[in-house]
């Protein structure tokens, strides 16, 4: 098997006091390729993928910071992500079941 890829990242930040504090880190792009079989021809069977998040910041806010949403942009897939005071930074939002 063969293949490449190029991903990209969304990175946010806060300053606090003399310190600069990553607070959120998620997937923005991601465009592959993985290379299969060979055929009988000397041909290569492949497979392309590509997937783009967008970041929504949301209208409610938790702890004085707003909420945030990540969207696959082709698809229904999202993650909302809350402010969490302990950890000081974006967690992931449980999905109800």
């Amino acid at each position: 098997m063969g293949g490449g890829g190029y991903f990209s990242a969304l990175m946010l930040f806060i300053v606090q006091g003399d310190k600069i504090v990553n607070i959120l880190s998620e997937p923005t792009d991601e465009d592959g390729m993985s290379a299969g079989e060979w055929n009988d021809d000397g041909t290569r069977g492949k497979s392309f993928w590509e997937t783009h998040n967008v970041l929504i910041m949301l209208p409610h806010k938790t702890s004085g910071y707003y909420d945030l949403k990540i969207k696959q942009r082709d698809s229904k897939w999202s993650q909302n992500f809350k402010w969490d005071e302990g950890e000081n930074r974006y967690i992931p939002e449980e999905k109800s079941k």
